[in-house]
């Protein structure tokens, strides 16, 4: 019993969020919402842990609707549509709006930062890119 308990213990902890994370979210929302941005907060250990295993329930409650929604598509991979489907079936409909703007807002970021970023086409592929041995010798020639 000691191994499987061992295993299982393994499994729980490969998906525990950061602490550090956590605690800066909560942090950053507790500021937020006392209207004092500079005021610094602080957060007990047991409640760090309360809202970091209540938030590993949440997601992997969400996380297994979508899956089963996925599922019932006779799809493999679970996509926006599912969680935010997922959300709705769980009764958080006044999740989905805003998260919505934010996969937006997200999308245009990486839409900004991949347009922003120089591709291989733009380059020109006539020349590889050489070794840093090889840059350093054609500039001291």
């Amino acid at each position: 019993m000691d191994a499987q308990n061992a295993v299982a213990e393994k499994a729980e902890s490969d998906v525990d969020l950061p602490r550090a994370l956590v605690k800066r979210i909560v942090k950053a929302k507790l500021a937020a919402l006392s209207g004092d941005e500079s005021k610094e907060f602080g957060i007990s250990k047991d409640a760090l842990t309360a809202l970091s295993e209540s938030t590993k329930v949440f997601i992997s409650l969400i996380a297994s609707t979508a899956n089963d929604i996925c599922q019932e598509k006779r799809r493999s991979t679970v996509n926006a549509d599912d969680v935010f489907n997922a959300l709705q079936d769980l009764d958080f409909q006044e999740l989905v709006a805003p998260l919505r703007e934010q996969l937006e807002v997200f999308k245009e970021a990486v839409k900004e930062r991949n347009k922003n970023r120089p591709s291989k086409k733009r380059k020109g592929a006539a020349e590889p890119p050489r070794s840093a041995a090889k840059q350093t010798a054609a500039a001291a020639a």
